[in-house]
C-alpha cells in the first residue's frame, strides 16, 4: 500500500482547554512572579555568576594590601591576547580550587586596562606572563601552562620563597644581601631601584638597536649574494657553451 498524498492526511484535532495535552503545550510560567520581576532575578543571578567567575583582579593600587603575606601566583595578561583567552577558565578554576588557602593568593592584572601601571613598574613586556613566590621577589614560571600542569605546580612545587620577610629559607650569601638591603634607608632603595629599571630598558634599547643593525647587515648580504649569483650564472652560462662548442667540434674531427 501506499501512503496517503500529504494533502489526504487528516489534520490533528486542536486540543482540548483543559485536557493534559493543551496543559502540555502551555508555557511555563513564573508562580506569583511578574515579568519584570523574573527579568531582574535573571539578571541578578548572571551578575552573581559573573562575579564568582572572575578570578582576583589587581592594579598598583590595591596590590600591597592584597598581596600582603601570602605567596602569589600571577597571571599579567592582555584581553586582546589569543593565549591569554585560551587559559582563562583554567586560572579561574585554578583559583577556585586553592579559594581556601590563606597563604596563597592566585591571582591576575590587567595590562591593557586597570593594571597598565603595575606591569609597567615590573617591566611586563609578553602576554600572557606568569609569575610567582614572594610578592617582593617574584619569579617567572616558564612550565607548561596547561591546567594539570598549573595545579600540580601549585599543589606540589609552589612554596615559599627565599625573600626579605622569609630570609630563613635563603642561603647564607642571600641572607648577607638582604641584611645589607634592610639596613638601607627607604629613599636610597627608591633610588637604587630606579636606577636598575633604568638599566634595564638601556639594555632592552641596546638589544632593539643591535637587532635593526643586524636586519640592515642581513638585507645588504642578501642584496649582494643575490646579485653576485646572478652574475655569475650569466657569465658561467656563456663559459658552459663554449666549452660545450668546443668539445663538439673536437668529437667532429675525429
Amino acid at each position: 500500500s501506499s501512503a496517503l498524498p500529504r494533502a489526504l492526511v487528516p489534520a490533528p484535532s486542536p486540543p482540548v482547554v483543559g485536557s493534559p495535552v493543551m496543559a502540555s503545550a502551555m508555557p511555563a510560567r513564573p508562580l506569583g512572579l511578574g515579568a519584570p520581576l523574573a527579568v531582574a532575578l535573571a539578571l541578578l543571578l548572571c551578575l552573581n555568576w559573573g562575579q564568582r567567575a572572575a578570578a582576583v583582579s589587581m592594579t598598583k593600587e590595591s596590590w600591597d594590601r592584597t598581596v600582603a603575606g601570602k605567596t602569589v601566583f600571577v597571571k599579567f595578561f592582555a584581553p586582546w591576547c589569543g593565549y591569554c583567552k585560551k587559559m582563562a577558565d583554567d586560572w579561574i578554576q585554578l583559583e577556585k580550587d586553592h579559594a581556601d588557602n590563606e597563604g596563597l593568593l592566585i591571582g591576575e592584572v590587567n595590562c591593557a586596562g586597570v593594571g597598565t601601571s603595575k606591569c609597567d613598574e615590573l617591566n611586563i613586556n609578553g602576554f600572557p606572563t606568569l609569575m610567582y613566590g614572594d610578592p617582593s621577589n617574584m619569579v617567572e614560571y616558564k612550565g607548561d601552562r596547561g591546567y594539570k600542569s598549573l595545579s600540580h605546580f601549585v599543589t606540589k612545587e609552589l612554596r615559599k620563597t627565599c625573600g626579605p620577610s622569609d630570609l630563613g629559607l635563603c642561603d647564607e650569601a642571600t641572607k648577607q644581601l638582604l641584611h645589607g638591603l634592610l639596613k638601607q634607608p627607604t629613599e636610597e632603595l627608591r633610588r637604587a631601584i630606579a636606577a636598575k629599571r633604568q638599566a634595564a630598558d638601556n639594555a632592552d634599547k641596546e638589544y632593539e638597536a643591535l637587532l635593526k643593525r643586524l636586519q640592515v647587515e642581513y638585507e645588504e648580504g642578501l642584496k649582494r649574494r643575490d646579485e653576485t649569483k646572478r652574475e655569475t650564472q650569466d657569465v658561467l652560462g656563456h663559459m658552459k657553451g663554449i666549452v660545450a662548442t668546443r668539445d663538439m667540434a673536437k668529437r667532429n674531427e675525429l
